[in-house]
């Protein structure tokens, strides 16, 4: 063997040997898959996939149905133990009602005795050709409005004139309660509708049961929908079959009042009396206007029935306070102005809203801000323009005249549902979910009382120009509905006819052309 062969067999179990040993080495270096539980944990997850993203689809398409059927089934099951709550304690003695407050029936007869009805407007009677021509209008767009409620949606609560179907907002439950039908009967008496009007009474008669109810509904919308709705047409006409409904309906609502501060809640289930606020409200509160409003039609019920457990259970109640304030001054004024805690309560509130909220704009307008976490904020919701009543004439007139400008700086020249107050627009709706109009008659109201209170021409004017906007921009062929965006002409309406419109709009347009 030559050394050259030699040296060759040398080196290469030289490299031989490294790479052996190399080899040998990293085995020890290779991690254990097998032992490694983040490895594992991870090949889990990584099988897992989309299922581990994706909830499993539900095999049974009749879930939700067969859940609800459940829950009731149950409901039902446990009718014996649920547990009610019970009615406030009631007074055995009957209250003296005050000479100031008379029985309707007797005031409506006293009244109208040596005149006869008067509460039954004839168009034209005694006025000329313009004003019939006018009260003729706006009884044919009542007619309009009730007859299509009748053709389409007649029990509903309300009617979808476009799609021309009944429709029920999420405040009256789940049950069709007829709540056009209640809101409008006394416009059809003013109006002297009287077929239409019989027709109603006869359903209300028959079909308003409470007793049939079903789910969670406001108190508040109950109170003044129906409550006042049967007082209403009551206070016009003494049929004891509206005063014995009102009776029926505050009785359900009394075990609102079971609250450890007396102030009621929200919220009423009518099959089992529990009742609760709303979710939204903050600390869970009941709202202000909300419990505010249940003291004019809880007091007058007392006055009529004798029985004391109505006003008792309101008089424990001493931001969603338009309404409180409002009924404040009307109850004052119902009750023949014997009610001097209502009028001092409104006087103070009315002293420190002029003084903290009374605002006007650098072009003049004036307004009701808003008083939201510590600061003010430029801002008036429609609701408040119910304010041209108000007691002092020139703040009145002046909320009254900005509410017409939130009007009048549209194209449709209806209201948004609320306005702001900047360096570059007043009395305008800035925002795009304030630019609705869902038919509210706050303004409306507030032209009435001022054309009353001044006999200023310029509020009938405005109440004309009112009726023509509605005519022209929320009446269809099925009704009349609210629109989306008040700043565009020939846009979306929003389908629905509020059970308001009829006792709220129209009926206050008649005494104003």
């Amino acid at each position: 063997m030559s050394f050259r062969s030699i040296e060759k067999m040398v080196i290469g179990l030289v490299f031989g040997g490294i790479y052996s040993d190399l080899l040998w080495n990293c085995f020890f270096f290779i991690p254990d898959r097998m032992n490694n539980k983040v490895y594992r944990v991870y090949k889990k997850f990584q099988a897992s996939g989309r299922d581990f993203l994706i909830p499993p689809v539900i095999d049974k398409p009749d879930v939700v149905n067969s859940d609800r059927d459940r829950l009731m089934a149950q409901i039902d099951k446990d009718d014996d133990s649920k547990n009610v709550l019970i009615k406030p304690k009631v007074l055995e003695n009957k209250p003296e009602i005050p000479d100031a407050v008379i029985q309707p029936k007797e005031l409506h007869l006293k009244k109208f005795k040596e005149v006869g009805d008067l509460s039954v407007i004839e168009p034209g009677s005694g006025e000329d050709m313009t004003v019939k021509d006018k009260r003729d209008f706006v009884r044919n767009m009542m007619k309009h409005a009730w007859d299509n409620y009748a053709k389409y949606a007649w029990g509903s609560n309300e009617l979808r004139p476009i799609s021309r179907r009944g429709h029920s907002a999420s405040v009256f439950g789940s049950s069709p309660m007829g709540a056009s039908i209640v809101d409008g009967l006394d416009t059809l008496y003013i109006m002297g509708l009287m077929d239409e009007y019989k027709k109603g009474r006869m359903w209300v008669e028959e079909n308003l049961d409470f007793d049939k109810m079903i789910g969670d509904i406001s108190v508040f919308e109950t109170n003044i929908r129906y409550v006042g709705g049967m007082l209403s047409i009551y206070a016009f006409t003494g049929d004891s079959l509206y005063k014995e409904k009102a009776v029926h309906i505050a009785d359900k609502l009394m075990p609102a009042f079971n609250t450890p501060t007396g102030i009621p809640h929200s919220l009423i289930n009518m099959r089992t009396g529990m009742s609760k606020n709303f979710g939204w409200a903050s600390g869970g509160a009941s709202i202000l206007s909300e419990i505010g409003t249940l003291h004019m039609e809880f007091a007058y019920l007392s006055d009529i029935t004798g029985d004391p457990k109505y006003v008792n259970a309101h008089t424990s109640v001493g931001a969603l306070g338009d309404s409180f304030y409002e009924y404040l001054l009307k109850e004052w004024l119902r009750s023949g102005k014997v009610d001097i805690e209502a009028k001092e309560l409104f006087d103070e509130a009315a002293l420190d809203i002029e003084n903290k909220l009374i605002k006007i704009s650098s072009g003049g307008l004036t307004y009701i801000a808003e008083f939201k976490y510590g600061r003010l904020e430029h801002k008036m919701d429609h609701l408040a323009c119910f304010g041209g009543g108000i007691e002092w004439m020139n703040i009145g007139a002046g909320i009254t005249n900005t509410c017409h400008e939130s009007y009048d700086r549209t194209s449709t020249k209806l209201g948004p549902e609320a306005f702001r107050f900047t360096d570059g627009a007043e009395a305008r709706a800035l925002k795009q979910n304030e630019r609705y109009y869902i038919l509210r008659p706050e303004t409306f109201e507030s032209y009435f009382v001022m054309w009353r209170l001044t006999h200023d021409e310029k509020y009938r004017q405005w109440g004309w120009e009112a009726i023509e906007a509605i005519e022209k921009n929320c009446r269809s062929s099925g009704g009349y509905s609210g629109v989306k965006n008040v700043y565009q002409d020939n846009g979306a309406k929003d389908d629905v006819q509020q059970s308001f419109f009829p006792g709220g709009n129209l009926e206050v347009f008649v005494p104003i052309v």
